[in-house]
């Protein structure tokens, strides 16, 4: 799986996004649908937005959660969880954060 999102620089100085990496589960109901990291560090100026795309692996059992939820919904909420992130050498942790809905279609799975 492949999850992108923007990140916009809030701060005065350029920064160094080094490290991300979480689990991501459903919102509703807490299933738990895979881990998630990114492959390379991204440098941002500052103001400066960036898509983040962090990649993952699905397990057998999340797909057919996904198949399942896309026949009734067209987007499913999801968080990630243990989140952890590097910037510019500061660790930062986050046991929870919701990142919003993600599109499903049933045509998505082949």
């Amino acid at each position: 799986i492949a999850y992108t999102f923007n990140f916009t620089d809030p701060l005065q100085t350029p920064i160094e996004l080094d490290n991300l990496k979480a689990g991501m589960i459903s919102h509703d109901d807490g299933v738990f649908l895979g881990n998630i990291t990114i492959d390379k560090p991204i440098q941002l100026n500052p103001g400066q937005t960036a898509n983040i795309t962090a990649y993952g692996v699905l397990s057998d059992s999340a797909v057919n959660y996904l198949k399942t939820k896309a026949q009734t919904q067209s987007s499913i909420n999801v968080d990630f969880v243990n989140l952890n992130v590097n910037v510019a050498g500061i660790q930062i942790q986050l046991d929870k954060q919701n990142v919003g809905d993600i599109p499903l279609s049933p045509n998505m799975f082949g």
